[in-house]
């Protein structure tokens, strides 16, 4: 139970975004290094990989509806477009307010899907067709699929790596190479990605709305 209060503490305050989160995380940020947020995201990943269990019913008490409606509405008379005075930004990885460095990650790579999934949320899609909520649903997806292509691509390149292993360092190859070392790296790789997919298919409904709101306009018809 103190494990489960610990993980409900952790993902509150790293991943959930909301007016309360924002307070902790606001607590957080001032008093508290990007050291110690890192030692917390790693501890996050450690639980996910190794005590799914907590994780899983962790997520699950968390996992409480948003109170942003997913669409957009314009007047009678108006249709949603693209804002042409806004360009899409993003921050990296991690809630508002509260960024994960890089270092902190299992690959720095994986940094690059949360910017791509960041621009995804915050380029209009009320323009088309296909329903909003699948447009969201989508950028989620592609964001696990990347993370978890890193992770693939790290196994790979170690296959050809690891094999010669007289031109490695011993550090390298203890920490990568040795056969607990990588099956340990493989398991939190994609344990990360679980814990930042989680994140936002969960928890990311208010920033997608927020980010709507901004990149698309109404006009005339």
């Amino acid at each position: 139970m103190k494990n489960s209060h610990l993980v409900i503490t952790l993902i509150a305050v790293l991943l959930v975004d909301g007016w309360w989160t924002g307070v902790l995380r606001w607590i957080v940020v001032g008093t508290v290094s990007s050291k110690i947020i890192g030692a917390a995201f790693n501890t996050l990943i450690d639980i996910c990989a190794y005590h799914p269990d907590i994780w899983e019913s962790s997520v699950y008490l968390l996992s409480l509806p948003s109170s942003s409606e997913l669409k957009l509405d314009c007047p009678p008379g108006f249709i949603p477009t693209s804002n042409q005075s806004h360009f899409p930004t993003s921050n990296g990885c991690g809630a508002e307010g509260l960024k994960i460095e890089p270092k902190y990650l299992p690959h720095n790579d994986q940094e690059d899907c949360c910017n791509a999934h960041d621009v995804c949320y915050d380029k209009c899609h009320a323009i088309s067709t296909i329903a909003i909520s699948l447009h969201r649903i989508d950028c989620d997806q592609k964001f696990k699929d990347c993370l978890i292509r890193i992770c693939a691509l790290q196994s790979w390149q170690l296959y050809f790596i690891c094999p010669f292993k007289i031109l490695l360092t011993k550090k390298f190859w203890k920490e990568n190479c040795e056969e607990s070392s990588r099956h340990d790296n493989e398991k939190k790789c994609r344990a990360s990605a679980e814990v930042l997919y989680e994140s936002v298919n969960h928890w990311g409904q208010d920033a997608y709305v927020k980010a709507q709101s901004i990149a698309c306009v109404c006009i005339p018809v």
